[in-house]
């Protein structure tokens, strides 16, 4: 920001703007003579830089000053990389293109000192064509050269900064004068100097602002980059331009993907990444009223609330704003501009092509080169006859000229492709509904129509969101209440249904079922008789058997009950049950998806977004590969009797009416089984359905929905539960053997006694049929020990318990078990042989201790008596 008469030079350092370089450049260029001005450095921003994400360091150093002279209509952001520059940089190196001359430690910037650049064009100078740097009135840098590419050209002084405060002063007299005379930028003679025209204002004293109107991927930013080239006054703001300025000022371009109209902005600092840049920029835009501005953020200018909500950040009294619409037929200016980096791209890629071909001709050349010349060595230590000695090669690679021309199809292009989509399609899918032309009702100035007239324009627009709502999804769509009550009732029905056909296959369940019904049918009949007056008693009516392959299906009147508590679905198989679902499912969802939209334009939706609809709807997933399907017309093949794909709009379209009753896909799905086991029993193998287990529920028990899958259990009762698996188990007390190595000391107890430890074994359990059921509650489940395998003989009894040792009995220790027996590894015994190996006799080991007191008393207490061993063995 330029304050006092554009005297100071403020950068702003808040938020991600601390990152961001500023530049300045005067409007006077010099072309000859010797001129100077200087600057002073007033402030410098202080402080640790904040960390960044994931590794990402904060760009070096934290403020920077960069003093020098650029080209009209070059970029103001001195040292990114580019030719059109030279400047001095606070670190004491001297900038030139993309070389960096390190100068002395005295060339360095600071706070409070005042540097002043020196610009001697003068031809009869000795250092004609340089530029100098001073340091309060003394010189601390040689005259650098200024290039060649930059000589004859008007030069402008320009300075370029991050995180300082600068005071400027072009003249007429310099704070720290210098050793010699020197003429200002306030003092120059015309004829050595060339001015620029600022930014024109419109008649009524405004600035304009013009927010461009597009379609997505049909050009919209080619003619932005064609607008700014043609009129260079005038400033773009858009993310795309925030960060190209990022990437001049020293970060990384983010890594991640984008689109054009709202790339990617996550660079890895905290205010980078939180959009504080766009908000400030936008504000500081419309308090800025010096500058023309365009703003080409393609979906917020196709909405008018958010056309109207742009508009009110740049008042009327200070900016004329102009909506410039881009729809129809390209202009011829356009067209060329687009022909021309079309050009531009193939003549590099042929130039790249005609380069590598070079490099590898110099590369076989060079191959044979040294072939020959190893030959001539060879020949030359062998003393035969020598052959001439090759031609050395020029290593240097001449370019050659690429003719390139657009063939017809190229020159035919309205749009060119690009690397990168203009907008996602998820954007594209959630508003191309609301896009809307601007009119002059939302507090536009003026509307101009570039390429098409208005008519034209809102034609074009009409017909390019019918076609995207044949192919664009829904994604905010808002489930009825009206689908949710018929999906409700759907879902009882079907438990309900499923769990009647259980009770019929049970021989003990229909008898219940068919005594109940006769047990009505009498008090009926009853109440009948007692109503007409009559007292004779009345027989029981028994409840007939009724021809169930021969019954008329569409003559049901009740699927529960065919007449002999039979119902219509008692033969269905788990095919059978997912068909009748997936019947009723895609009917409710065409009718209900119709509804809850309620757009006429868009009757329905395609055979591609049907898994999509349905996981949005049901909340479960469908897919066609559980009917081992690959399309859904051939999923319209098996039930056509539900839906049907238009073939004009590839739409999916009912067949029967939102109000049809459920009764009736029972009974559709009744005569499809029917029809099925027909061709089944004529010998066609082709109508059998070969759905994958998935689909079926893994082979048995819950039938599961299409797309769910057969998941595995994790009931509580199941829980702790472990395989049978050999492991080693803990020994019971009161095992029949024991250790023969018993240890000295520490084996003894507290009486005198040794401890011995019996056998390792495990004690079989009973098979159980059914897993103990957990504990309810937060309690933890203790983990059972394994069951033995189902086939378990039937005269297989539990292993008696031995008796219990005496107290102080001491368990071995592992390495104390049986000969040939690995340690820590329980014997594992086959249930076909139960009986248990009877203990073997082993010689009695006693320690020192033991043996000394032997004798003494009788029991356990090592006396004269016999002990616990000796009663043993």
């Amino acid at each position: 920001m330029l304050s006092a008469e554009n005297r100071i030079m403020m950068m702003i350092s808040e938020g991600g703007f601390q990152y961001l370089l500023g530049g300045v450049r005067s409007t006077v260029g010099l072309k000859s003579g010797r001129y100077a001005f200087e600057i002073t450095v007033l402030e410098t921003l202080s402080g640790k830089p904040e960390q960044g994400h994931g590794g990402v360091r904060p760009p070096y150093p934290r403020s920077l000053i960069r003093l020098g002279l650029s080209t009209a209509g070059s970029s103001l952001l001195m040292g990114d990389g580019t030719s059109d520059h030279i400047a001095f940089d606070s670190e004491g190196v001297f900038v030139s293109g993309k070389a960096r001359t390190k100068l002395s430690q005295s060339a360095r910037f600071h706070h409070g000192c005042s540097m002043t650049l020196l610009v001697n064009l003068d031809p009869a100078s000795p250092n004609h064509n340089t530029v100098s740097l001073f340091k309060n009135g003394l010189r601390v840098s040689e005259p650098q050269k200024i290039p060649e590419r930059l000589q004859g050209k008007a030069l402008f002084p320009t300075i370029t900064a991050k995180n300082v405060s600068l005071q400027i002063n072009l003249g007429p007299t310099l704070e720290k004068p210098l050793s010699f005379k020197c003429r200002t930028l306030l003092d120059v003679a015309a004829a050595d100097v060339d001015v620029v025209e600022v930014a024109k204002k419109e008649a009524g004293g405004k600035c304009e602002v013009i927010f461009p109107v597009g379609l997505p991927e049909k050009g919209f930013f080619d003619w932005v980059d064609h607008f700014l080239a043609k009129n260079p006054t005038y400033t773009e703001l858009s993310d795309r331009k925030i960060i190209e300025w990022a990437s001049a000022s020293g970060l990384a371009k983010p890594k991640g993907f984008g689109c054009n109209d709202r790339p990617d902005m996550k660079f890895g600092l905290p205010s980078m990444d939180d959009g504080s840049i766009s908000r400030l920029l936008s504000r500081l835009a419309a308090a800025k009223s010096d500058r023309n501005i365009i703003v080409p953020t393609l979906l917020d200018n196709l909405l008018s609330a958010r056309r109207v909500q742009a508009l009110a950040r740049f008042p009327a009294s200070v900016y004329s704003r102009n909506a410039t619409v881009l729809i129809g037929n390209p202009s011829t200016g356009y067209l060329e501009h687009i022909q021309s980096i079309l050009l531009g791209e193939k003549r590099q890629k042929a130039e790249m092509a005609q380069k590598k071909k070079s490099l590898e001709e110099r590369r076989l050349k060079m191959i044979e080169i040294k072939k020959k010349k190893a030959l001539i060595a060879k020949q030359k230590k062998e003393g035969t006859a020598v052959d001439e000695e090759p031609e050395e090669m020029d290593t240097e690679v001449t370019p050659e000229e690429v003719l390139v021309e657009l063939t017809d199809e190229e020159k035919a292009l309205l749009v060119r492709k690009t690397s990168q989509v203009d907008l996602p399609e998820v954007l594209v899918s959630n508003s191309f509904g609301k896009f809307t032309l601007p009119t002059l009702e939302e507090g536009f100035t003026n509307i101009k129509y570039e390429w098409s007239g208005e008519e034209e324009a809102q034609k074009i627009l009409k017909d390019w969101i019918f076609a995207k709502k044949m192919t664009q999804r829904v994604t905010d769509i808002n489930v009825g209440d009206r689908f949710k009550e018929l999906s409700t009732n759907w879902n009882k029905s079907m438990t309900q249904w499923k769990h009647l056909q259980m009770q019929w296959k049970d021989p003990a369940k229909r008898k219940v079922m068919i005594k109940k019904k006769e047990d009505k049918l009498k008090k009926e009949a009853e109440e009948k008789s007692k109503e007409e007056g009559k007292e004779e008693a009345v027989e029981p009516e028994k409840v007939e058997e009724v021809d169930f392959d021969a019954i008329d299906i569409e003559g049901v009147e009740d699927i529960s009950d065919l007449g002999d508590c039979r119902p219509l679905f008692s033969d269905f198989g788990s095919e059978d049950w997912i068909l009748l679902s997936t019947r009723f499912e895609i009917h409710l969802l065409i009718h209900c998806f119709k509804q809850d939209v309620n757009d006429p334009d868009r009757p329905g939706f395609s055979e591609n977004d049907l898994e999509y609809y349905f996981r949005r709807y049901f909340k479960k997933p469908f897919s066609l590969k559980n009917y081992n399907l690959e399309k859904a017309s051939d999923l319209q093949n098996l039930i056509k009797d539900s839906f049907k794909i238009s073939e004009k709009t590839g739409f999916l379209e009912a067949v029967m009416d939102v109000d049809t009753p459920i009764e009736q896909f029972v009974k559709l799905t009744e005569e499809h089984r029917r029809e099925r086991q027909r061709r089944l029993d004529a010998g066609d193998e082709s109508a059998e359905l070969k759905f994958p287990k998935t689909a079926l529920g893994g082979g048995g028990g819950k039938t599961l929905t299409p797309g769910q899958g057969h998941k595995r259990s994790h009931h509580k009762q199941f829980r702790g539960v472990r395989p049978h698996i050999a492991r080693p188990m803990r020994p019971a007390l009161g095992a029949s053997t024991h250790s023969s190595n018993n240890r000295s000391n520490n084996n003894t107890n507290s009486s005198g006694g040794n401890r011995v430890a019996p056998r390792p074994r495990s004690v079989p359990q009973r098979p159980q049929s059914v897993p103990p059921r957990a504990p309810s509650g937060p309690a933890m489940v203790p983990r059972q020990r394994p069951h033995p395998p189902a086939s378990v003989p039937s005269n297989w009894q539990p292993r008696p318990a031995a008796p219990r040792p005496p107290a102080g009995f001491r368990p071995r220790a592992p390495s104390a078990l049986r000969p040939n027996q690995p340690a820590n590894v329980a014997v594992k015994r086959p249930w076909s042989a139960p009986a248990p190996v009877p203990p073997q006799k082993r010689p009695r080991v006693v320690s020192a201790s033991a043996a000394k007191g032997a004798g003494k008393g009788k029991g356990g207490g090592g006396g004269g008596g016999k002990g616990y061993f000796q009663q043993r063995y």
